[in-house]
């Protein structure tokens, strides 16, 4: 339940707002109403709220000077601001203070479930991103916000203050990078995130700490690089190419001046959908209707679809019949549930267990974008997805343990890739070595 303080001078309007928050709102309560903003402030540094729906006109304490005392120790209270005056400059003045919205009196019920509804998607993916580390964090904002996904200004600065970077978003200027490896994906002998991040740690030694990873594609790695030019660009792909002994090409994509003026058209129609597809599943209703938007852009021209654009393959794993489907205003995504999407992943696993998987491979397998894949699975199984893996090729491994197969060819067939990796991790899940455990068996039996 996210607790909601009201302030309001007027009683009659105070009392009818909170009546209505409560009625209509089952996941907000109204925790204390004010008539004036002195007392809502003393309220407020004294107690945790999550919500601040004020009046702006008011005696003592106007609602914009309350909402920038409350910001100045406590940005993450969310406000809302109500006024009979409907002018620009206080919609303007009431932005650069974090406000969520400025709705003019008298209340529309319709436009305030609309706030609500953003708000508790907000509240909610907070609550997430405490648990998440900050490159997951960073990978999934850098990709909503070049994909175009995020809905609007408020979003985008929440998004932002949860990286807990030391300058402003009008001030993140920077650039695109693309890092190519032309043999990657020929002789690569990690995941694509083992490479993404040891690619991150080395352009973070000439670039700086601000170094954000956030999508690949086969053998091309992105990333932002926030505050810094391009001196470095020579001698890091020197560096690049010694420590991974690959033809390197770095090229710019793009470069900007501030977060909120960002070109990135990298994307395929592909990547859209998955992105839509992890959004749908983790219920980002917002995020979901201004991808549909761009999925519209991406197969029209001229007001005419692009037939040839759509993949079939895409199309029947979505569960649409044909493209109509795709038109109508709620995409229906009918074979990607949240059950049905663990069971692919379980019999992916299940199939494939004794060969490589990384979080990418099996993030594309059901149509999700890697980053909000792990978020996904871990949200669903309350275990992180490589730790779920490995406790699924140790139990293959303590099966294969009571056979005569040798501890290499176990190591070999469950997928580890090498013994010494296998011993590390199955004594890590055990507290026992392969040979250990084995001895243990052999010694029951020959009890028994």
């Amino acid at each position: 339940m996210y607790k909601i303080v009201v302030v309001e001078d007027e009683r009659g309007e105070r009392e009818l707002i909170c009546r209505i928050i409560n009625e209509l709102y089952k996941d907000f309560s109204v925790v204390a109403d004010f008539g004036n903003g002195l007392d809502a402030l003393e309220y407020i540094t004294k107690n945790d709220i999550d919500v601040l729906l004020t009046d702006i006109k008011m005696p003592q304490m106007s609602g914009l000077d309350l909402i920038n005392q409350i910001h100045q120790n406590n940005e993450k209270i969310k406000c809302i601001i109500l006024s009979g005056y409907n002018e620009f400059e206080y919609a303007r003045k009431a932005i650069t203070y974090g406000v969520m919205n400025y709705l003019v009196k008298p209340i529309d019920v319709d436009e305030l479930t609309d706030n609500f509804s953003r708000i508790k998607s907000i509240l909610e993916y907070e609550n997430e991103i405490n648990q998440t580390d900050i490159p997951e964090i960073s990978e999934e904002f850098f990709l909503d916000l070049c994909m175009d996904a995020i809905d609007d200004t408020c979003e985008l600065y929440r998004r932002y203050s949860a990286l807990n970077l030391p300058f402003s978003i009008s001030d993140a200027y920077g650039f695109i990078l693309k890092i190519n490896l032309n043999d990657y994906a020929y002789k690569h002998k990690y995941t694509e995130e083992q490479f993404a991040r040891s690619l991150t740690n080395i352009q973070k030694k000439f670039f700086g700490d601000y170094v954000y990873y956030f999508y690949s594609r086969e053998s091309d790695f992105y990333f932002f690089v926030l505050n810094c030019d391009t001196s470095s660009l020579e001698n890091i792909q020197k560096q690049l190419q010694s420590a991974f002994d690959y033809d390197i090409v770095l090229s710019f994509v793009s470069h900007f001046t501030d977060l909120e003026n960002v070109d990135c058209d990298i994307f395929t129609l592909n990547d859209k959908l998955e992105l839509l597809i992890s959004h749908k599943l983790l219920n980002r209703k917002s995020l979901c209707r201004k991808l549909s938007q761009s999925i519209m852009r991406n197969i029209s021209q001229s007001g005419k679809i692009n037939f040839q654009s759509i993949n079939s393959e895409i199309l029947s794993v979505l569960g649409l019949d044909n493209i109509d489907s795709l038109l109508s205003k709620d995409i229906n995504i009918r074979n990607f549930s949240d059950d049905n999407i663990i069971k692919y992943v379980e019999e992916y696993i299940e199939n494939n267990f004794n060969s490589e998987i990384s979080r990418d491979d099996i993030a594309h397998h059901v149509y999700m974008n890697p980053s909000y894949f792990s978020r996904f699975f871990k949200k669903k199984k309350n275990i992180g997805f490589y730790e779920y893996l490995l406790g699924y090729r140790v139990s293959k491994a303590l099966e294969l343990m009571k056979t005569n197969m040798s501890i290499e060819k176990i190591s070999e067939n469950t997928g580890f890739g090498n013994s010494k990796n296998f011993r590390r991790t199955f004594k890590l899940k055990t507290s026992y070595t392969p040979q250990e455990y084995r001895n243990e068996i052999i010694n029951k039996s020959k009890e028994i």
